[in-house]
C-alpha cells in the first residue's frame, strides 16, 4: 500500500479532516477502522506505522 500511494493519500485525507492539532486522534481512528474491519493485529502493524509516519511528518511531530 505505500508503493501505491495510497497510505500517503489516506493520511493526507484525515490529516485535512481533522488538521494537524488532532493527529493522535487521526491515528487512532485508522487503527480502529483497520482492526475492527478483520485485519490482523500484526498485519494492520505494517499499514498503521507508514501512515502513523506521514501523519506525524505532516504535523511535525519528531519520530521520538
Amino acid at each position: 500500500m505505500d508503493d501505491s500511494g495510497s497510505i500517503t493519500s489516506v493520511a493526507r485525507f484525515l490529516t485535512e479532516r481533522l488538521g494537524t492539532r488532532r493527529t493522535i486522534l487521526a491515528v487512532v481512528i485508522a487503527s480502529a477502522v483497520v482492526t475492527y474491519g478483520g485485519v490482523s493485529v500484526f498485519v494492520a502493524l505494517f499499514l498503521l506505522v507508514p501512515m502513523a509516519a506521514q501523519i506525524f511528518r505532516a504535523a511535525n511531530i519528531p519520530r521520538r
